[in-house]
């Protein structure tokens, strides 16, 4: 386990006491792993961690790691192994950016409650190819506690999303992953986007992967869903699909695959004597609850008042 060594330096003689009080927390403090949770090509945490409790965290390579602050303005120590120590204060919203290869280690004075997001290689990959950056020389750049409005909302969708257990399934968390790598590559990478080598698109004027992404989703309605299969079956890349599925459609895949399943929820309602908790499971939803939200904001119903005002 490492052991940090180095004193975080003095900046103000009137930041004296503050200093002291975190150098002393980074003197005393426990370093665990971070341990995150698949979700599809993200991975994700949310963590409290107590006065005295850090955090390391060693992104693989080729992938990339992001933190979301969630408590308030907390004084906080952070370094990537073998360099020093940076201090500086992380508020609520605040981005930081980890690059693959390096262990880092962090630590706040008092309770911290940050989201933890690591991109897949993969999910990157494929961002890239779509974007037509060249990856070979492809660097990340890291930060520490940034003000990004874009992140910090991409980022808060996720943490709601980990928070309630996952309930919008792989492509919904796929979705807003995608959407984070773009901005990650945009604007804190060294890509060189060349636009002769993007991956080809279809036309939008064309409605045939649409139509193919239809077919896909009424056949695999109760599966969960990802992006990737649904761009597979399509024949289009991940970005451009979305772009063109809400061009035909005015919703977001994800938006339309709710629909499609509160439409199956309501026609089980009508017709079987199945519980709630059943028609949720059988129209591919995580869970009665959430079954329960999707319906009521579609229809302005409970499903239990749905069914008896449908039999009445």
């Amino acid at each position: 386990m490492m052991k940090p060594r180095d004193q975080p330096q003095e900046r103000a003689p009137a930041n004296r006491t503050r200093q002291a009080e975190l150098y002393e927390t980074v003197r005393a403090a426990t370093w665990p792993t971070c341990s995150l949770r698949a979700l599809g090509r993200v991975q994700a945490a949310l963590t409290t961690s107590p006065h005295g409790e850090g955090l390391t965290w060693e992104i693989p390579a080729d992938a990339a790691g992001l933190g979301l602050h969630l408590s308030g303005p907390q004084h906080t120590a952070a370094r990537y192994e073998g360099e020093p120590w940076r201090d500086y204060v992380d508020r609520r919203g605040a981005v930081t950016v980890l690059v693959p290869g390096r262990p880092a280690q962090s630590v706040g004075v008092g309770v911290s409650q940050d989201l933890h997001v690591l991109l897949s290689s993969d999910l990157l990959r494929s961002v890239s190819l779509e974007l037509g950056i060249q990856t070979r020389s492809l660097e990340l750049r890291s930060i520490f506690a940034a003000s990004d409005d874009t992140a910090t909302h991409l980022l808060t969708a996720l943490a709601k999303e980990v928070a309630a257990g996952g309930p919008g399934g792989r492509l919904y968390t796929e979705g807003v992953a995608s959407a984070l790598a773009v901005h990650l590559l945009r604007h804190y990478s060294s890509a060189r986007f060349d636009r002769a080598a993007r991956q080809p698109e279809a036309t939008s004027g064309d409605p045939g992967g649409v139509r193919q992404a239809l077919e896909f989703i009424r056949e695999h309605l109760t599966s969960d869903l990802s992006l990737a299969s649904i761009a597979r079956a399509a024949q289009l890349s991940e970005r451009h699909l979305s772009r063109l599925f809400r061009a035909a459609t005015g919703l977001s895949l994800h938006q339309y695959v709710i629909e499609q399943r509160v439409n199956q929820a309501q026609n089980l309602l009508r017709r079987t004597d199945l519980t709630v908790a059943q028609v949720a499971v059988s129209c591919g939803f995580a869970h009665h609850q959430h079954l329960g939200r999707h319906f009521k904001r579609l229809t302005g119903a409970s499903p239990e008042q749905y069914r008896r005002d449908t039999r009445c």
